[in-house]
């Protein structure tokens, strides 16, 4: 029986789980998106694994230490892999960037290869589709300490233990308190490093009840508005060929913007803006000349969460106006 009394705990609306009515035998719920890509390449029982070179260092680092032997695919402008075929004995992990690509990108990928894992991690209202494996990572798009999902067929075997998240949740809440920066950002450092030294896990009960209570149909309204306000500003300056990229249902992470020239992450740094660059270990692993080094570099996520409006948008504009203002400033006192 569960204890009576005592202090009352955290109550969170129940009943809205992302993906409640999926049939058990068809889901499990883990701790962290890299466990959901292993769990994947266990499920086909193979242990060589193709993979984007460019991809998040810490899945790649999380697989090797996990034994799994990696081969890397590039990618073209358009995020389809550079690789003919993969053989049986292997599993192939396809990302879905950003969040932007759908059926039209993966459907005949699907068809193509063999032992398939789409890696949602970007993407976490793309649905799941057939013939493969699909992971998702729900904390990038809805605060939570840790969690991730794997569906397809018959994907829920294999023991694992229960994790256990609450003890270094405090970030979420000192948010609220004191933002992103300070102790709030220390603690957030501490939550990554108990994720980077886990194993595989079971979903907590914590991370449960979190992503149990999102209202993600208010999510998926405000980061379609978002997107669509993203790209009347920024599609005509962008690389990216965002049209032919994002297809008509997706729910993208953010805008990526690709412009080379001028390097916008940093200025963004000092103007509070705290987006990552995707993946920065690449500027020392990769050719200068590769697209993967070139997207780190001159490629800014324009950030169009929720939480936000054209307000925030606007401001992001402004900095990058900036910096390609400046950019074209320091040309023409060279030309």
């Amino acid at each position: 029986m569960k204890d009576i009394g005592c202090f009352i705990n955290l109550e969170l609306p129940r009943g809205r789980e992302m993906f409640r009515n999926i049939p058990s035998n068809y889901i499990i719920r883990l701790n962290s998106c890299r466990s959901a890509i292993l769990h994947s390449i266990r499920c086909y029982n193979v242990k060589k694994v193709w993979i984007a070179k460019y991809q998040c260092d810490e899945v790649i680092s999380f697989l090797k230490r996990e034994k799994c032997e990696l081969l890397f695919y590039d990618v073209d402008e358009e995020f389809n892999p550079l690789l003919d075929t993969n053989e049986q004995d292997t599993a192939i992990v396809l990302t879905n960037y950003f969040g932007l690509l759908g059926d039209r990108h993966f459907l005949p990928l699907i068809k193509k290869y063999k032992n398939v894992i789409i890696d949602n991690a970007q993407a976490l209202f793309y649905h799941p589709i057939d013939g493969c494996l699909n992971c998702y990572s729900p904390r990038k798009f809805v605060g939570s300490p840790d969690g991730a999902y794997v569906i397809g067929k018959e994907v829920n075997k294999f023991e694992y233990e229960q994790d256990m998240s609450s003890d270094t949740s405090q970030f979420l809440l000192m948010h609220y308190e004191q933002g992103c920066e300070g102790d709030a950002y220390v603690r957030k450092k501490e939550n990554d490093a108990r994720i980077n030294s886990s194993g595989i896990k079971l979903m907590s009960p914590l991370t449960y009840a979190i992503l149990d209570s999102y209202d993600y149909e208010r999510v998926i309204k405000k980061r379609k508005e978002n997107f669509r306000y993203a790209r009347k500003l920024f599609d005509r300056i962008n690389k990216f060929s965002i049209g032919k990229l994002v297809e008509d249902d997706a729910v993208p992470m953010g805008y990526p913007l690709w412009n080379e020239k001028a390097e916008i992450i940093p200025e963004f740094h000092k103007n509070k803006i705290f987006q990552a660059r995707y993946w920065e270990y690449l500027i020392d692993t990769a050719s200068k000349e590769s697209l993967e080094c070139r997207w780190v570099k001159y490629m800014a996520l324009i950030c169009i969460d929720q939480r936000y409006g054209k307000e925030e948008i606007d401001f992001q504009n402004e900095i990058v106006k900036k910096c390609l203002n400046k950019y074209d400033g320091k040309a023409a006192n060279n030309g």
